[in-house]
């Protein structure tokens, strides 16, 4: 089944667990309570089972398991981690605070983009009246205005169900379309600081529950959003394994600007990597925020670009009609 990694069924069983267990209730009947206050009977059934398993007495990994279906592998991980070393509160709260930053990052973008979507709704019914009052047929007007549409519908829930599809699956590898986005203007920065952020905040939380730095970079360069960064960290990870700093392979650039590389560099220097990752984290989400309000102002103008591209289409094409039409009577 893919699952959308953002529902808010999701988030809401979280917080339940969250504010359940900083209360001091038992994991059990946290996880019980928290399957019945989510709306989804699906993310339901994954905390029911959860439940079941810490009753049993098997180990936190086979607990978090159970979530496997509706938890993205980045949060188990972080949960993991956050339980291994007793910090299980504050990871739970990095967690619902990246949900929400990212859950509000995609309604803010959908709901700038409602309007010209209605807007391009209209143009493609009213754009080929005229050619259809000049003599088209019925079916070719139908042609016309259904295409787009039905082209802007596919390539939505296309995208739609790779990400989520990946997010489910824990895909490895680096698609094109991965690569891409990261050449996008605007979007690329985007989808450059989301990863970044998510980096700061996971191996922070790593290296504070106690793994190794090469291990908490392995673990990394499984979950990260974008498959070009999942593949840089596993770069960064056998340079540690040979015994360099993990900022001696970090190069300012695309991927790393160059004050992330030196906040690494003198915080490897300083040693204190857990603390200068979490305040990276922090600052890299601020700047994810501002760029996503960037992004979600320019897409609308996009789209009205098109519409007006698709009216000047069907104007051309309605002139060339008619054109058509009288030339065919003079002669």
């Amino acid at each position: 089944m893919t699952f959308d990694p953002l529902d808010a069924s999701v988030t809401e069983a979280l917080r339940a667990w969250h504010v359940q267990h900083s209360a001091g209730i038992g994991v059990a009947d946290a996880l019980r309570t928290s399957a019945k206050v989510c709306q989804s009977r699906y993310v339901g059934d994954c905390f029911e089972e959860a439940a079941r398993r810490v009753d049993r007495g098997e180990e936190p990994a086979r607990m978090f398991d159970a979530l496997a279906p509706v938890l993205t592998e980045a949060e188990r991980v972080m949960l993991a981690a956050g339980w291994k070393s007793g910090r299980v509160e504050a990871v739970m709260a990095s967690v619902l605070e990246q949900r929400e930053l990212w859950t509000q990052s995609r309604r803010r973008i959908r709901a700038k983009l409602a309007m010209p979507a209605l807007v391009l709704l209209a143009a493609c019914f009213i754009g080929p009246i005229p050619r259809l009052v000049a003599g088209g047929s019925l079916g070719e007007y139908l042609l016309t205005a259904l295409f787009p549409i039905g082209l802007a519908v596919f390539v939505y829930f296309a995208v739609d169900h790779f990400f989520h599809a990946r997010a489910a699956k824990g895909l490895t590898g680096v698609s094109t379309l991965e690569r891409v986005c990261l050449q996008l203007p605007l979007v690329g920065h985007v989808e450059a600081l989301r990863n970044q952020s998510a980096f700061a905040a996971l191996l922070g939380q790593l290296i504070g529950a106690g793994v190794l730095l090469s291990d908490a970079l392995n673990l990394c360069a499984r979950v990260l959003p974008n498959g070009v960064y999942r593949e840089e960290l596993a770069r960064l990870r056998d340079i540690v394994r040979g015994g360099r700093p993990m900022s001696s392979g970090m190069q300012a650039g695309s991927l790393w600007p160059i004050e992330v590389v030196a906040a690494i560099a003198t915080a490897e220097h300083a040693g204190a990597l857990e603390e200068s990752l979490a305040r990276l984290g922090r600052q890299l989400r601020e700047r994810y925020t501002l760029a996503v309000e960037l992004l979600a102002d320019w897409l609308p103008r996009c789209a009205y670009a098109l519409v007006v591209l698709f009216v000047l289409f069907n104007i051309a094409t309605t002139v060339m009609t008619i054109g058509g039409y009288y030339s065919s009577l003079m002669k």
